[in-house]
């Protein structure tokens, strides 16, 4: 009878090892902005994404559209993860902490630049890119707007022509 509870015990911490290493590594490729940059520095006018094409969405966890075409994102997420030439950039419309944390983790959107200020559609980002309803798409490249609009498919074509 001890032999078995010792057993079930070694089980139970085992199973609770994997589980908080899965948690922690799952946790650790979510690289969130949460003190969002000054909009003069986001990070889609960045230098670091000198001659690469810069694939931005706006989108919230309150949205449900943009949360229906996060399954689209990460799709073509996956099909370009390792081109240098793409940088993907999410730009959350959220006034929630938890709920734009909790809606990433969720949609499984595991590219680290994610940006939020919490201020939703009063967002200098907002403004700057002229986002009327969600979810909306831009398509940057050197630092200039090369293609917007909110339907995920026609950005999709427009980053398969750019990349092939």
């Amino acid at each position: 009878m001890k032999v078995h509870l010792i057993k079930n015990k070694i089980l139970l911490l085992a199973a609770f090892s994997v589980f908080l290493t899965v948690s922690i590594y799952s946790f650790s490729l979510i690289n969130l902005n949460i003190n969002a940059p000054k909009p003069n520095n986001l990070a889609v006018d960045s230098l670091n994404f000198k001659n690469k094409i810069v694939l931005v969405n706006f989108w919230s966890s309150w949205s449900k559209a943009s949360r229906a075409d996060n399954k689209n994102i990460v799709r073509l997420f996956q099909k370009y993860k390792s081109n240098s030439k793409i940088v993907f950039v999410s730009i959350s419309l959220d006034t929630d902490q938890n709920s734009w944390k909790n809606a990433i983790e969720e949609d499984g959107l595991i590219w680290t630049n994610h940006i939020c200020d919490f201020k939703k559609y009063d967002s200098p980002f907002v403004k700057k890119y002229e986002v009327a309803t969600l979810p909306y798409y831009l398509i940057l490249n050197n630092n200039q707007i090369n293609f917007k609009s909110t339907s995920f498919k026609e950005i999709e074509t427009q980053v398969e022509k750019m990349l092939n």
